[in-house]
């Protein structure tokens, strides 16, 4: 993460930086003729980074990877959770390489000895909690006096990321869960390599998924830095339950009207979704819902008697206006008298109306009513009909302006225009024009009807002391100052390589392979290298800038390019983003530039640089090229 405006600490892209890991296995021989022979074998392998690619390293993995350096034999290691507080790791050894009783096989961790085991197996138990642990395992020759003959050091990662469990309910839905992993602060679920839900700080969720298939469920955890801190990934098979659709079909009664001597009276409970309050007629408690042990409105899995074992259906799942009232069929109709009949009632899948003997559950989703509401409605069943009237919370009416002028507003809800070129812009989000707004409070929308973007046709040297570089500089403009000092409007430069690039745009864009992004976040108030704040023409934002630091020195003659960009993410529309783009610029080295600074007339103390500065210069600019 860097400062707007100032400078990038480099990703590892092309070879940017050095990477240089060493792996050393050291191992002995045992060879029996006439005597005992030791010998010592020690290979260093430099893994050098092809500058073209990108490599990415798990380092947790290559920690887990250490084996006996020998033909025969090796330690697997296993593990798994033991408990809320101890792991148990586990270590095995190969009987026909290690006979047991001519061996010992001593554990260390952290450089104790903890076990000293002469069989085939042990487990050793460590604190929860850690990031990792180091062990290291001796083999032992009894016969001769304990000399360790061959060893094993490696460091072993605390496994925090457990299996989350998956569970298959009907209605295509399963329940994952899985353990806090530490220093975790959000999570997200992938299903099928695909985020379906992100910033959840719970340890549970619920997605559809298809039935009867094998999904691939993975679980990230993010630190407050927004870096991945753990991956599980679990493969599971979830079987769906055999579900009947509801059987309904679609009928048209008279209308309701009221003749406004009806005598209401409210159940005690409201509706889980919406908090509506449902009235039903005084003579329909008196003379047909006369059983006061089931009548009125439940929340999922039943407040009351657990009726005709209704917890064995998808119903008990779902928040219900119940009541006992003998019925084959039941219909439901608005005041429009237009709804549906249910036929199948019986059957346990049903999710809008089920029967069960005598006892009547409706889902309450089809008689809720949203804050201002109001409706009717006709139940029906096979001896007997009755009303009940739905009421919605009261609701405060908001308003909303755009650019100044009052929208008209509809259960608060507005209709932006669609004359605005890049959409519309209140509190920190961007909304696209013509899109349908829920208001939760007096809205105020101001139109983006500019969106400038530029790159400076040049290269510059950042001439920083450890961190130099090649420096990139474009600039952004609006008409809206808010907007484009949001980050609504996100802003970047994209830098490659002349050979990747190969004059094709399309090599260079957000997303693109073996693409450095330089997105402009700013850890501070000041977003911009230089800001731009002219009201009077209406032109705000500013310049900012990327840069590739710490190179390498192969890198030094290798030409690159760069463009600029320009994102807006919709708010309430996920596949609503707008991406513009400048052309490429570059094509020159950082020793290219160099040598140009050196033919320019600030190339001096007097006139430009410091001495340090001009020492950086010469030595991009006598740089020799690499044979």
């Amino acid at each position: 993460m860097h400062k707007k405006g100032a400078k990038l600490s480099l990703v590892h892209l092309f070879g940017f930086s050095k990477i240089n890991r060493n792996y050393i296995q050291k191992g002995r021989e045992i060879k029996r003729n006439m005597k005992r022979m030791k010998k010592v074998l020690s290979i260093v392998l430099s893994l050098a980074m092809i500058l073209t690619s990108i490599t990415v390293y798990n380092t947790k993995t290559a920690k887990a990877a250490g084996l006996f350096p020998f033909k025969y034999g090796q330690i697997d290691r296993g593990e798994f959770i033991v408990g809320a507080n101890q792991i148990n790791v586990v270590f095995s050894w190969d009987r026909n390489t290690y006979p047991v009783g001519q061996y010992t096989f001593k554990v260390y961790y952290e450089n104790n000895q903890i076990i000293s085991n002469d069989g085939a197996w042990e487990q050793v138990r460590v604190p929860f909690g850690r990031d990792s642990y180091t062990f290291r395992v001796d083999v032992c020759d009894k016969e001769n006096n304990n000399e360790v003959v061959a060893t094993d050091t490696f460091d072993w990662t605390s496994p925090t990321n457990n299996d989350c469990g998956v569970v298959a309910t009907v209605g295509k839905v399963a329940s994952l869960s899985w353990k806090p992993i530490s220093g975790a602060v959000r999570y997200a679920v992938l299903v099928d390599d695909s985020i379906i839900a992100d910033n959840i700080t719970d340890v549970s969720y619920e997605c559809e998924v298809s039935a009867n298939e094998e999904h691939n469920i993975t679980i990230n955890a993010y630190n407050s830095d927004g870096e991945i801190i753990e991956s599980t990934n679990n493969t599971a098979k979830v079987i769906i339950e055999t579900r009947t659709e509801d059987t309904k079909t679609a009928i048209i009664q008279e209308p309701i009207e009221l003749t406004g001597n009806e005598k209401w009276v409210a159940f005690d409970k409201k509706t889980k979704e919406n908090n509506a309050t449902v009235y039903i007629e005084e003579d329909t408690l008196n003379k047909v819902l006369t059983n006061s042990g089931l009548r009125g409105l439940y929340d999922k899995g039943s407040d009351g008697p657990d009726w005709n074992d209704v917890r064995k259906t998808i119903i008990s799942d779902l928040p219900v206006f119940a009541f006992i009232q003998g019925s084959t069929n039941v219909s439901i109709v608005d005041k429009n008298g237009e709804g549906y009949e249910y036929t199948n009632t019986t059957d346990k899948t049903n999710s809008e109306v089920w029967r069960g003997n005598d006892c009547i559950y409706i889902n309450q989703n089809l008689i809720d009513a949203k804050p201002g509401e109001e409706k009717v409605f006709r139940i029906t069943l096979t001896n007997t009909s009755f009303l009940i009237r739905v009421v919605g919370e009261e609701s405060e009416q908001y308003t909303a302006t755009v650019d100044g002028e009052e929208l008209a507003v509809t259960n608060n809800t507005v209709t932006l225009p669609t004359t605005a070129d890049y959409g519309y812009y209140c509190n920190g989000k961007m909304y696209k024009k013509g899109s349908v707004v829920t208001l939760e409070e007096n809205m105020t929308f101001t139109s983006v009807n500019k969106l400038d973007l530029t790159i400076t046709n040049g290269v510059s040297i950042r001439l920083v002391t450890g961190e130099t570089g090649l420096r990139y500089k474009a600039t952004i403009v609006s008409d809206n100052n808010e907007a484009i000092n949001s980050d609504a409007i996100q802003e970047g430069i994209l830098i490659t390589t002349q050979a990747n690039y190969n004059d094709t745009d399309s090599n260079i864009g957000v997303g693109s392979d073996n693409v450095l992004n330089v997105a402009n976040v700013s850890e501070t108030e000041n977003k911009w290298y230089e800001a731009k704040n002219d009201s009077t023409n209406k032109e705000y934002g500013g310049t900012f800038c990327g840069s590739i630091i710490k190179m390498i020195d192969s890198n030094i003659p290798r030409p690159f390019v760069a463009r600029a960009y320009a994102t807006i993410k919709y708010e309430g529309d996920s596949n609503a983003t707008v991406i513009k783009y400048t052309g490429v610029i570059g094509k020159k080295s950082i020793k290219d530039i160099a040598k140009l600074i050196q033919k320019g007339t600030r190339y001096n103390t007097e006139n430009g640089y410091s001495v340090d500065e001009i020492k950086i210069i010469d030595d991009f600019a006598n740089y020799a090229d690499a044979q």
